[in-house]
């Protein structure tokens, strides 16, 4: 994921009040899973797709170019 990518997704957790565990839980996987996507470790593609919908963001803000 691009590290603008990461940044909305931070930006968007924070005003939310949630933290990534929360997001995790949200999207159906573990916390651990979902810090080897925001690291690049995974690619997480079914994953990335819904994480806009559930913060309330554009796709585009996550998306690699």
């Amino acid at each position: 994921m691009r590290p603008e990518g990461v940044k909305k997704i931070r930006l968007a957790l924070v005003r939310k009040g949630w933290n990534q565990a929360d997001l995790a839980c949200r999207l159906g996987i573990t916390p651990a899973y979902f810090s080897q996507i925001m690291n690049g470790r995974r690619i997480g593609v079914r994953v990335r797709r819904r994480i806009p919908l559930i913060l309330g963001i554009s796709p585009r803000h996550i998306e690699d170019e």
